[in-house]
């Protein structure tokens, strides 16, 4: 089954070569704890049950944002160079603004694309259906599955902007068409892989609501660290498979 040996081999590449991958992403991880640092203390600020406690500065939310950005920018580029072209990663990662740049573009295009087909379609199901009804809720885990498919085949051509590919959109959708099947079960994974992650983060929030926002801001990041590992191994696997034509040995 294609869509067990992608996942296979995208866990793989993740355990043959997790020591590069903590180079590649040891400085950006500080990045990220700040970041999410950061995004907890506004939020206790935020809700803080204090009514004379100064309000919290919108500018926390903004530079965590980019911070995030900037940190996700940097591992993603990194590590598909490492993989794809052999780079030796080191632990001060080169900075690549040119291929950073293209990646944030093609991902933003992606996000428009999916919001163009995704806007109409929930416009049409709301004055249709109750979408908190059982069909209703079946239409949008469909909904959800078509637009991940959509995302994922698109998705394999990010890695191609990490390197500086002509059009890497257009050649993964290409390459992708005849393989609907597989993308529709790799979709149902990440789904289920997502719901998850989301109930064992929440679960451990409640676990420990008088934590501080550092120690927070650590777990919030090795969560965050955990899934922006295998989304970056899935797509540069699905770029090596369907756009390069290598193997999955």
């Amino acid at each position: 089954m294609l869509a067990y040996q992608i996942i296979r081999h995208s866990c793989s590449l993740l355990l043959r070569n997790w020591r590069a991958f903590l180079t590649i992403a040891a400085l950006p991880a500080l990045l990220l704890v700040l970041s999410n640092t950061l995004r907890i203390k506004f939020i206790n600020a935020k809700f803080a049950p204090d009514p004379y406690a100064a309000a919290p500065s919108p500018g926390l939310l903004i530079l965590s944002a980019l911070l995030t950005l900037a940190s996700l920018l940097w591992v993603a580029v990194g590590w598909h160079r490492f993989v794809l072209l052999n780079e030796p990663p080191r632990l001060l990662p080169r900075i690549m603004p040119g291929r950073m740049l293209a990646y944030l573009g093609y991902s933003i295009l992606i996000s428009l694309l999916l919001l163009l087909i995704l806007g109409p379609v929930l416009f049409l199901l709301a004055f249709s259906v109750n979408m908190a009804s059982p069909p209703g809720r079946i239409l949008l885990f469909l909904l959800s599955v078509g637009v991940t498919v959509i995302a994922l085949r698109l998705g394999a051509g990010l890695p191609g902007a990490a390197l500086g590919e002509h059009d890497p959109l257009a050649r993964a959708w290409q390459a992708t068409k005849n393989h609907l099947g597989v993308f529709v079960l790799l979709a149902f994974i990440c789904i289920l892989a997502r719901h998850l992650m989301s109930y064992l983060v929440i679960q451990g929030l409640i676990a420990m609501p008088d934590s501080e926002p550092l120690t927070i801001g650590l777990i919030a990041t090795v969560v965050d660290g955990l899934v922006a590992m295998i989304s970056l191994s899935v797509l540069t696997t699905l770029q090596g498979y369907f756009v390069q034509g290598r193997s999955l040995g």
